[in-house]
C-alpha cells in the first residue's frame, strides 16, 4: 500500500514537498486506549468507519493532554473546534477545570474524564503540532495517534530534557528556584537565600516522596498531603534559623516562605481565572480562582502551624516585627544598585523553563520573552511609583506594560523564527541542495551542522534536522518495491509535526508566571493569619474594636492589591492578544493583496484558508462550542434521505400498494 505525506514549510503551501511512498505497515494500537474509549471506538467504527472513529479518539486525547499541559480551557477550546469543522465530527464537550466531559453523537455516547494540573510547555508545544499537522493534511490520523503515545512516553523529548522532567536531577532546580526568587521578588539577601534554598531542597525531596506509587498506591492521595507537608516543614526550617541562627538574626521569614513556595503557587492559574471571567466562561474563572486561593490558603496555614511550632506564643511578635517601619528584615538591598539584578532574574527565570519542562534547544527563546516582560513592568512601575504614591495606578501600568511585552515578544520571536525557516538557506538545507547555496549559505550551513552535532551530543536536541534530511535523501531515491523502515517513518513524521507553526502560548506562559501574584495570595492570607498594624500604631490601641479595625483593614488591602495586580496583568494580556491580532490582520491583508496572481484559484483558497487558521489560532478572540450543532452536510443526506421516502409512499399509493415502515431506509 502507498501513502503520501507533505513535507515542507507550514504557511508556504506552494514551498511543500509531497512524497508518495509504501507504506511500513505503522498502525496504531486501539488495545492501548483505555476501555470506554475502546468501546466508543468500536461503535463509531461500525456506523461510521475507523477513519471517523479514530479522528474522535484523537480529539479526546488532545484535549485531556493539552488540558493538562497548559489547563487553558478557552484555548484547548479552539483548536478542537478546528479539528470537529475539519473533520465534520458530530460531539460537542464541555472543559471544566479538572473535569472534561464529552459527548458524542447527539449525546449517544458521554465520557468523562478529570484532569489534574501540570503545566508542560513541551507537552503544549508537540501536541498542538500534531493537532495542526492533521488538520492541514500533512500526517494522517493513525500517524498522529501514534506521534501522540510517542510523545507520552517522551520518545520524541532530548536526553536533557528527559533528565529534568523527572526525579531525582529535577530534584535541582527546587532550591535554585526559590533562592534566586527569594532575593529578585521577595527582599531577601544572600542569608535568606540560602535558607530558602535549604526549604526547597526538604519540599523537593517530600514531593518526590510523596508522588511516589511505593509510597501511595494511587499518586493523586498524595496530592492532598504534598502542600500540607511543603508548607509545614518550610514553616519548621525558617522558624529553626530565626531562633538558633545567633550570627544572623535579621531573616526575611516572608522571603524564605514565598521563595520556597514559589514552586508550589498556581499564580498563573489565578490570573487565567480571573481571564476567563473576562471573557465570559464564568463557571470556569469563579471555580478556578476559588481553587487557587484555597491551594494556596493551605499552604500558608501550614507554613504558619511550622513557624508556630518552634516559637509557640511568641510567633506573631516575630512575624509581624519583619513590618515595623525600622525593621531591616527585608528589601534591605537596593536592586536598582546592584549590577547582578539581570544576571540573577536570568538564573532565575532559567529554573521557571525548567519547572515548566521547557524546550531546552529553546531556552533563549524563552529567557528572551521572560526578560521582555519582567524588564518592561520592572522600568515602568519605577518610572510612575512616585508620582503615584497613594494609588495603585503605577502597578496597573506597570503590569499592563508587561504583559502586553511579554504577547509581543512571543509573537514577534514566533514570527520570525518562521520567516526565518521559509528562508532560501533554510529551504535548501531542508532539500538536501547545498550545492546551490552561496559562500555565506555554506558557511551557515556549516555552523548549523555543528550546532546540531555537538547539540545532539550533549543531549540538548535529538539532531532531528539532519535525520529527517537524510529520510527525504532517501525517499527521493526510493523505487516502486523498496519500503521506509519504521524507524524512518517514524523520523519523517516527527520532521512534519516539528517543521508545524510555532505555538506562541508555550514561549508565553513562563513569562506568565513569572508576572502573576501568586505570592500576593499568599500574603493575604498571611494577614488574615497574623494581621499586620504599624508597631506604632499597636501602641495606641487601646480598645479590642479599635485594633480588630485596623487590622481588617490591612487585610483588605491587601485583597485590594491582589485583585488590583491581578485584573491588570489579565487586561494587560488581552490588550497584548488583540494588538497581535489586529497587526497580524494587518500582515495577512497585505500579503493577500501581494500574492502571486498567476497562481491557481484553487491553491490560492487553500492558501488563504490555512493562514485564517492559523491566524485565528493565535489571537485573542476565543470559539464557543454550540450544545445543538448545525451540520449542513448530514442535514442535506436528512432532508434528501426524508424526501425519497415520501416520494416512493406516494408512488405505492398511486399504485394500491402498501409500504411497510419498518423496513424504510434509516436516517
Amino acid at each position: 500500500m502507498r501513502t503520501s505525506v507533505v513535507l515542507g514549510l507550514p504557511g508556504n503551501m506552494s514551498n511543500d514537498v509531497d512524497y508518495n511512498y509504501r507504506e511500513s505497515g505503522r498502525r496504531f494500537d486501539v488495545n492501548t486506549l483505555p476501555v470506554d474509549l475502546r468501546r466508543v471506538f468500536a461503535q463509531l467504527k461500525e456506523k461510521f468507519g475507523e477513519e471517523y472513529a479514530l479522528t474522535v479518539v484523537f480529539l479526546i486525547r488532545t484535549a485531556v493532554e493539552l488540558h493538562r499541559a497548559w489547563n487553558m480551557t478557552w484555548l484547548t477550546g479552539r483548536l478542537l473546534q478546528q479539528i470537529k469543522d475539519q473533520f465534520e465530527l458530530r460531539m460537542t464537550w464541555n472543559l471544566g477545570v479538572t473535569d472534561l466531559v464529552f459527548r458524542i453523537e447527539d449525546g449517544l455516547w458521554e465520557l468523562h474524564r478529570r484532569v489534574p494540573y501540570d503545566y508542560d510547555s513541551e507537552f503544549q508545544d508537540m501536541y498542538e503540532k500534531t493537532a495542526i499537522a492533521l488538520i492541514e493534511g500533512h500526517i494522517g490520523i493513525h500517524d498522529a495517534l501514534i506521534y501522540q503515545s510517542e510523545t507520552k512516553k517522551g520518545l520524541h523529548t532530548s536526553r536533557t530534557g528527559l533528565l529534568l522532567r523527572d526525579n531525582p536531577v529535577r530534584l535541582l532546580l527546587y532550591p535554585f528556584q526559590a533562592a534566586t526568587t527569594c532575593v529578585i521578588f521577595f527582599g531577601g539577601d544572600w542569608d535568606d537565600a540560602w535558607v530558602a534554598a535549604i526549604c526547597g531542597i526538604i519540599a523537593g525531596l517530600i514531593e518526590w516522596t510523596l508522588s511516589s506509587e511505593r509510597v501511595f498506591e494511587n499518586v493523586n492521595e498524595s496530592k492532598l498531603l504534598s502542600d500540607a507537608f511543603v508548607g509545614f516543614s518550610t514553616g519548621v526550617i525558617g522558624g529553626l534559623f530565626v531562633r538558633f541562627y545567633t550570627y544572623h538574626d535579621e531573616f526575611c521569614l516572608s522571603a524564605v516562605f514565598l521563595g520556597t513556595l514559589y514552586w508550589f503557587f498556581y499564580g498563573t492559574a489565578f490570573v487565567i481565572g480571573l481571564l476567563e471571567i473576562i471573557a465570559g466562561d464564568l463557571e470556569t474563572g469563579v471555580i478556578r480562582f476559588l481553587a487557587v486561593s484555597v491551594k494556596t490558603f493551605v499552604l500558608s496555614v501550614a507554613s504558619a502551624a511550622g513557624l508556630t511550632i518552634v516559637f509557640k506564643g511568641d510567633v506573631y511578635t516575630v512575624w509581624t516585627e519583619q513590618f515595623a517601619a525600622d525593621s531591616s528584615n527585608c528589601f534591605n538591598m537596593d536592586l536598582d544598585d546592584q549590577w547582578w539584578r539581570l544576571p540573577l532574574y536570568i538564573l532565575c527565570s532559567v529554573s521557571v523553563l525548567g519547572q515548566y519542562r521547557f524546550v531546552v534547544m529553546n531556552y533563549w527563546l524563552g529567557l528572551l520573552v521572560q526578560l521582555a516582560g519582567y524588564e518592561i513592568q520592572y522600568r515602568v512601575n519605577n518610572h510612575f511609583k512616585d508620582r503615584h504614591t497613594f494609588d495603585g495606578m503605577d502597578t496597573v501600568y506597570a503590569n499592563v506594560s508587561g504583559s502586553v511585552a511579554a504577547v509581543v515578544a512571543a509573537s514577534f520571536l514566533c514570527l520570525m523564527l518562521e520567516i526565518v525557516r521559509k528562508s532560501t538557506t533554510a529551504k535548501m538545507m531542508q532539500n538536501n541542495e547545498e550545492e546551490k547555496l552561496s559562500m555565506f549559505g555554506k558557511f551557515m550551513n556549516s555552523v548549523y551542522g555543528s550546532w546540531v552535532h555537538w547539540a545532539s551530543r550533549l543531549g540538548i536536541t535529538r539532531g532531528l534536522p539532519r535525520q529527517v534530511a537524510r529520510v527525504r535523501k532517501k525517499l527521493e531515491e526510493l523505487t516502486e518495491t523498496q519500503v521506509l523502515s519504521v524507524e524512518e517513518e517514524a523520523i519523517l513524521i516527527a520532521g512534519v509535526v516539528g517543521s508545524q507553526e510555532f505555538n506562541v502560548w508555550s514561549f508565553l506562559m513562563p513569562a506568565i508566571y513569572q508576572l502573576v501574584p501568586g505570592s500576593k495570595i499568599a500574603l493575604f492570607w498571611y494577614g488574615a493569619i497574623f494581621p499586620v498594624t504599624p508597631l506604632a500604631n499597636v501602641v495606641n490601641v487601646t480598645a479590642l474594636d479599635s485594633y480588630e479595625e485596623s487590622a481588617a483593614q490591612i487585610v483588605d488591602s491587601l485583597y485590594y492589591d491582589l485583585m488590583l495586580i491581578s485584573v491588570s496583568l489579565a487586561l494587560g494580556l488581552l490588550l497584548g492578544l488583540a494588538l497581535v491580532r489586529v497587526v497580524g490582520y494587518a500582515f495577512f491583508t497585505i500579503t493577500a493583496l501581494c500574492r502571486d496572481k498567476r497562481k491557481p484559484e484553487e491553491e490560492i483558497v487553500k492558501i488563504a484558508s490555512k493562514n485564517k487558521r492559523e491566524h485565528f489560532r493565535r489571537g485573542v478572540s476565543r470559539q464557543n462550542v454550540d450544545d445543538d450543532p448545525s451540520d449542513e452536510k448530514w442535514e442535506k443526506e436528512f432532508s434528501a434521505l426524508w424526501e425519497s421516502k415520501e416520494d416512493s409512499q406516494l408512488r405505492n399509493r398511486k399504485n394500491g400498494t402498501t409500504v411497510n415502515n419498518e423496513s424504510a431506509p434509516e436516517c
